[in-house]
């Protein structure tokens, strides 16, 4: 075979294979804007295509896929939730099975792994954490120190959300397959009480009076409503007691205060807003989802501008929404699959 007959399929070759070659993503410096949001965006369930987004507040500009941008790798396999804490992030990778500790420009460090189904981590101090968990029956303590697993607090069922007990010697954990919130002796690392309420209690909050509020799913084929309570966690007394208006919705979730903490918001398939001086479950909403999939929510601790998260058809790209104290849509950002929550820095 002559020289040119062998050059000239040999450069068709080149041609074709550079076609179907594979597009490797492009490792952007993304410079971190001062301002901004956090957008947690879950992808889809084995799928291993979790993202953050970055939304710039004041120019409205917008920075997905931060994560493979800054470490040239997959996030893994959906992103539950965040903590920031000593500056850094932990990033809680419920069906990857681990925690990703970035620095604050999101470029990981370290990681936690041996975790069985993470749902949230609580910081308790410099050198340790909890992390509660959807399969694993206990709430695993890791050593922040060596990021390892030091230990496990037995605890039956689906531990979900944290709070800080007023005492600052114990965190009170909620349990979503149990009607109970359960009390952990931070020095001892074990159940120490408990209190009552509905089935399937998840997020809770501190209003200004020091009042915690906590949502219970309820049970539809219980025929179990969803219930606010209002709870004077000192005495373990419930101040009130909320039950949801809806006929069809089994699922009060998302609860967050505004800025001043006397006004709750929370997400029952449409945006709801209640004084805490209210004795009654709204039946009016604040904002109407309108055949959106509201999922995420949080409030700017500034200026009151609430940001919500659309879930479309939990599949393809979803959105941030982002409306002023009042209501009025003011953003519209086009994020990754399944965004479930919006974060903001505490300094912010």
């Amino acid at each position: 075979m002559s020289a040119k007959k062998f050059i000239v399929p040999f450069i068709l070759l080149l041609i074709i294979w550079g076609c179907n070659e594979p597009k490797h993503k492009e490792i952007s410096p993304i410079a971190i804007p001062i301002n901004h949001l956090i957008v947690l965006n879950e992808g889809g369930f084995t799928y291993n295509n979790s993202e953050i987004s970055i939304i710039d507040i004041d120019s409205n500009k917008i920075f997905n896929n931060v994560f493979s941008q800054k470490n040239n790798t997959e996030m893994g396999d959906v992103l539950q939730s965040v903590t920031f804490s000593n500056n850094k992030y932990y990033w809680v990778m419920n069906n990857s099975r681990l925690v990703i500790i970035t620095d604050t420009n999101f470029v990981q460090t370290a990681q936690v792994t041996g975790l069985n189904s993470p749902r949230y981590l609580y910081v308790v101090s410099t050198s340790k954490a909890y992390v509660s968990d959807f399969t694993s029956n206990k709430i695993a303590i890791l050593n922040l120190t060596n990021n390892q697993i030091s230990g496990y607090i037995n605890c039956k069922g689906f531990t979900e959300r944290f709070v800080n007990d007023p005492s600052n010697k114990a965190v009170w954990v909620s349990n979503r397959t149990t009607d109970k919130i359960y009390k952990i002796d931070i020095e001892s690392d074990i159940l120490i009480d408990s209190m009552a309420l509905s089935y399937g209690p998840s997020d809770m909050e501190y209003d200004k009076n020091h009042h915690l509020w906590i949502s219970c799913s309820g049970d539809e084929n219980k025929k179990i409503k969803s219930t606010l309570f209002c709870v004077d966690i000192n005495h373990k007394t419930i101040v009130k007691k909320l039950e949801s208006t809806s006929a069809t919705n089994f699922w009060t979730s998302r609860l967050c205060f505004n800025a001043t903490k006397d006004t709750l918001l929370w997400i029952d398939a449409h945006l709801k807003k209640m004084s805490i001086t209210e004795s009654k479950y709204p039946s009016s909403n604040f904002i109407e989802a309108n055949g959106r999939i509201f999922y995420g929510l949080n409030t700017n601790p500034i200026n009151d501008e609430i940001y919500l998260t659309d879930a479309v058809d939990y599949s393809q790209n979803g959105y941030l929404l982002r409306f002023d104290k009042s209501g009025r849509e003011i953003g519209k950002y086009k994020v990754g699959i399944i965004p479930n929550g919006v974060f903001l820095k505490p300094k912010y």
